[in-house]
Parts: structure tokens; sequence; C-alpha cells
């Protein structure tokens, strides 16, 4: 793929479709815990689940650290140029490239942490497996197809994804013992779809040299962003995390079943926002 130099529009859809679309993403993203979390719990236990969520809970601090605040930094970059190919491509490279150099730096924290504290060496193999969140997250590219204003195809693999993954859980999960294959469940049900995403990708970006790449301007305005998801991370994840160390894995399952419901109102107001986010940036970058 060759450098052109004109520019190729996204035609968008609706601001009604889209909300319609990504608030249907949402609300499966919801139910798909409130289906398999009866069926999970009574086959696992509240150790068994509590255990995941106590590790999930730790690999996400660690993600929201890995993504530094580019997630949403990203849907309002390439929102902006995202009618020019060449930008389109020349951000997109960057941006992913830098959230790939931050997730391998992630990595190192999570074989240190596997190896150094004791609530975690004693399921190393579990703790590794939900880490690949981090893989699938750094790949996915999911803040591109938000830019775009493709809540369509968002919507389609997500549900495909979910649905086999739900299919999945009652074929696989029959006893305390398949802890291991509810985790890959989770994994594949939450990220699993960012694969589809990554080879996508080349359907809309171009080849871009590496010398003409700067990755590090992007870093100080992600980190902006990345202050603010901190502070509501630590709302949404922390008391997780210190209920495992001061607890144990019990306690953190029974915790989870009573904030499932609460925490699943949030999705749904804030998934307007992100579907009015990449509009307002498009159009302010065009002077409308």
């Amino acid at each position: 793929m060759g450098i052109a130099n004109k520019s190729k529009p996204i035609n968008a859809a609706s601001i009604k479709r889209n909300f319609v679309l990504n608030l249907l993403n949402t609300v499966t993203a919801l139910l798909f815990p409130l289906i398999t979390f009866p069926y999970a719990s009574r086959i696992l236990f509240a150790e068994g689940i509590g255990r995941v969520q106590f590790f999930l809970s730790i690999i996400d601090y660690i993600t929201l650290c890995t993504a530094l605040g580019i997630p949403l930094y990203a849907v309002r970059e390439i929102a902006r140029v995202r009618d020019d190919t060449v930008l389109r491509s020349k951000t997109t490279t960057e941006i992913l490239l830098l959230h790939a150099l931050l997730t391998l730096a992630g990595y190192g924290v999570v074989l240190l942490l596997a190896f150094t504290i004791a609530k975690i060496e004693v399921d190393v193999p579990l703790f590794l497996l939900l880490s690949a969140t981090l893989f699938f997250n750094a790949i996915g590219v999911a803040w591109f197809y938000q830019a775009i204003e493709d809540f369509k195809y968002i919507t389609i693999r997500t549900l495909i994804v979910r649905v086999v993954s739900l299919v999945a859980l009652f074929v696989f999960v029959k006893n305390r013992n398949d802890l291991f294959y509810y985790a890959a469940i989770l994994v594949i049900a939450n990220v699993g779809s960012n694969v589809f995403n990554f080879f996508r990708l080349r359907k809309y970006i171009l080849f871009i040299p590496w010398k003409e790449l700067n990755l590090w301007k992007h870093l100080k305005p992600a980190l902006r962003i990345f202050i603010l998801n901190l502070m509501i991370s630590i709302y949404v994840n922390l008391d997780s995390i210190m209920l495992g160390f001061l607890k144990d894995e019990q306690a953190v399952g029974f915790y989870t079943a009573a904030t499932r419901v609460t925490k699943a109102v949030i999705g749904i107001v804030s998934s307007l926002g992100m579907v009015l986010l990449p509009r307002f940036s498009n159009m302010i970058s065009n002077r409308q």
C-alpha cells in the first residue's frame, strides 16, 4: 500500500442510528454477565468467582495504565482527521504503536506481580490468562471504529462473539475445576472480538514509513485524560482489590454479585457520550 495524496471521506451514519446501535451494544454487555453470573456462581461458587474478579480488578488497573488515556484521546484525534486518508493512517499508526509499547511495559508489571504477591502466586496461570486482556486491548483499536462512527460493525461483531461465548460457557463450565475455562470465556466475551478489529484495519489505513511517524507527541495529551480515567477507576475497581487483600476471594465473590446491577446504569448513561464525541470532534475540525 502506498501513500496517496487524496482524501477519502468516511460517511457516518445518523446520530440516532449510532446511538441505538451503541445502546444495543451496551445493553448486551450488561446482560451477558447478568445471564452468565447465576450459572457461573452456582458452578464455581463465590470463591471461584471472587478469585477471577480479584485478578481482573488488578489487570484492569494495569490495562488502564498501559492505555494511558489513549482510547478516549484516540477517538477525538481520529475523528478530527478521518476524512483525510494520509492523516488518518498516520495518526492511527502512531497511536497503535504507542499503545503496543506501553503494553509491553504493562506485561513487565504483570510478571512482577505474578511472582511477588502471595495472593497471586496461588494461581499464576489464571492471572496470566486474564492478562491477555492487555494484548487484546492493544491490538483492538476499538477507538478507531468509534472515531469513524462504524457502530454497526462494532455491534454486530460484539453480538456474535458474546453469543458464542455464552454457548461456550454452558458447554465447557461444568464443575469447580473449570475455573480456567470460565476465565478464558470471560476474556473472549469482553475483548476477543478485538482480533477482527486489527485485521479489518487494513481497509481504512495506508502504510506509513517509520521515519514519518512521531509516537511521542500523543503521550502528553493522552496522559491528561489518563489522570481523569484513573480517578474514575479508583471509584469503580479499587473496592474489589481492597476487599481481596483485606478478606478473601469468597468475600469478593459476594460483593461482585451485589454490585453487578448497580454498575449497569453507568454504561447506559455513557453510551450517548461515545456517540457524540467523534461527531462533535469532526464537526469542530471542519469549523462547523
